[in-house]
């Protein structure tokens, strides 16, 4: 048994003994994980990336700002802002790093046309039927800095003409103990992401009180070595304010 799938299985027999003994502990004592209210409990837990999908998929307008970095096999560093609005409208705009190289990437979608400026040219195109679901779903599932390597390179997001669903899972669900993260109370939710029906990375995602995602940090597990990943989200805001329409609009002259 490899050092990694050994780590894996112990993970997931500790995952096990939580997902029995915290629920019994917290109804024993009658209190949340660490000594106060639970953030989450380890039902919500299997089923929180889903709730989270569904509520940025379905808000009328989304906004989120992150930084990215990441060490090991790809060193990345990148900072930028996501909007999405109904009507398959999208804006995101990335700077900084990856894989050693400078990027800089504008990618918006008025709903009919898709622009995207990259290190690989500019480029306008039919905007991708399920360009949102896409995101979101890449997103939540597997981090963000995969789709912007693939803008990067002046390729359209991962499946965002349809396919994401079934491509990218997460699965093995489990929580550890409420703590802080740079003064935020935050519950650590652990899980394993599939790709192509394959294990490929083990994640955490820092949950707040207001049950949103604040931190993630990810390890990818390649052929040789692996990649870590930290993104922090500064804002992640389903209930954003409405940016103007030129938030959406591809630059004259495109």
């Amino acid at each position: 048994m490899s050092e990694r799938m050994r780590s894996k299985s112990m993970r997931r027999r500790a995952n096990a003994v939580r997902t029995v003994v915290l629920p019994l502990v917290l109804a024993l004592c009658g209190c949340g994980i660490g000594g106060s209210t639970s953030i989450l409990n380890p039902e919500e837990a299997k089923t929180f990336l889903s709730v989270i999908e569904q509520k940025v998929l379905s808000a009328d307008s989304f906004r989120l700002v992150f930084e990215i970095v990441s060490q090991g096999q790809m060193e990345s560093k990148v900072e930028g802002e996501l909007r999405l609005a109904t009507g398959g409208r999208v804006r995101l705009e990335a700077k900084g790093s990856i894989a050693g190289e400078d990027m800089s990437v504008l990618l918006i979608s008025d709903g009919d046309r898709l622009y995207l400026r990259s290190p690989a040219g500019s480029q306008i195109t039919e905007t991708p039927k399920e360009i949102r679901e896409a995101l979101v779903k890449g997103l939540v599932r597997m981090a963000l800095l995969h789709n912007l390597a693939q803008l990067a390179r002046g390729r359209t997001p991962e499946r965002a003409e349809g396919g994401i669903e079934e491509w990218v899972a997460a699965s093995e669900f489990s929580l550890d103990e409420q703590t802080s993260l740079h003064g935020v109370s935050a519950i650590p939710l652990h899980f394993d992401i599939t790709i192509g029906g394959r294990d490929v990375a083990e994640a955490t995602l820092w949950i707040s009180a207001a049950k949103k995602p604040i931190q993630r940090r990810q390890t990818i597990y390649h052929q040789i070595g692996a990649t870590t990943i930290k993104e922090t989200y500064s804002v992640f805001d389903w209930d954003a304010p409405l940016p103007d329409e030129a938030t959406f609009s591809i630059p004259a002259g495109s």
